[in-house]
C-alpha cells in the first residue's frame, strides 16, 4: 500500500496480482460463484448463481458487524475504473446493493430500497463505524419496473468517486465524495478494497443480482 500524499483508495495490498488492462463480466450463470469473488469469514452459503443470476440471501449481518455479511467482493485494482451491479429491485424489506468495503468500519454503499412510491437509491458513506448520507434519488414506479434491472454504479477518478443509478434509460448522480474514506492512510490496515453485491434485510426473499462487471479506464 502506499501512504504518501496523492495515494488512492485502491493500491493493490501486498501479494495481491499487479493491474492489468482486462475488465470483467460476469452474469453468474455458473453452477458456483467464480473463483474471482471473495466473501468474509467463511465461505459463501448465501450465494447461489445460475440461470437467473446470483441470489443472495441476507445473513442477519451488515457490512459493518462481526458476523458474516450477504456479501461478494471483487478486488479493485486500478486508481482509474468503473464498477457495477445490475439488479432487480428487491421485495419490501429487503435491501440490494453495490459496496465498496476497506473494512466494516470504511466503506461506500448504493443502496436500493423499493416501496409503494417506486424505489429509493442512497449512498452512503461509513467512516469509523458511523454511516453518512451523501445523496438519494428516487425512481418512479415505471423506473422501478423496468424487467432489465437497475445499474448501481461507482465511478473512480483518482480519489474521486462518482456514485451513479441508471434505470429506464436514465442515469442518475445519486453522490460524488472524494473516496479518501477508503484509503489506507485514513482507515488504516492493509486489505485493500472490495466492491461487489450485497444483500440486508428480510430474508424471506433473496435479492437478485444479473450482472456484474469491472472496467478499468485503460480497457
Amino acid at each position: 500500500m502506499l501512504s504518501a500524499a496523492g495515494s488512492t483508495p485502491f493500491d493493490s495490498p501486498p501479494g495481491a496480482a499487479m493491474p492489468t488492462s482486462a475488465g470483467l463480466h460476469d452474469d453468474f450463470s455458473a453452477a458456483a460463484p467464480a473463483g474471482h469473488w471473495l466473501s468474509l469469514r467463511g465461505q459463501a452459503s448465501f450465494a447461489k448463481t445460475g440461470p437467473g443470476g446470483l441470489r443472495l440471501t441476507p445473513t442477519g449481518h451488515d457490512l459493518g458487524s462481526a458476523g458474516q455479511a450477504a456479501f461478494l467482493g471483487y478486488r479493485w485494482r486500478h486508481p482509474d475504473a468503473s464498477a457495477g451491479i445490475r439488479v432487480v429491485p428487491p421485495a419490501p424489506g429487503l435491501t440490494a446493493g453495490l459496496a465498496l468495503r476497506q473494512s466494516g468500519a470504511f466503506q461506500l454503499r448504493l443502496e436500493l430500497r423499493t416501496g409503494t412510491s417506486g424505489a429509493l437509491v442512497t449512498a452512503i458513506e461509513r467512516d469509523g463505524g458511523v454511516d453518512r448520507v451523501l445523496g438519494s434519488v428516487r425512481l418512479n414506479p415505471a423506473e422501478a419496473a423496468d424487467p432489465a434491472g437497475v445499474r448501481l454504479e461507482a465511478r473512480l477518478s483518482g480519489r474521486e468517486v462518482a456514485l451513479v443509478a441508471t434505470a429506464g434509460g436514465t442515469s442518475y448522480p445519486v453522490a460524488e465524495t472524494d473516496a479518501g474514506v477508503l484509503t489506507t492512510e485514513w482507515a488504516g490496515g492493509f486489505v485493500g478494497t472490495l466492491v461487489g453485491p450485497f444483500a440486508t434485510g428480510d430474508a424471506a426473499r433473496p435479492a437478485v443480482v444479473t450482472a456484474f462487471d469491472y472496467r478499468p479506464a485503460t480497457a
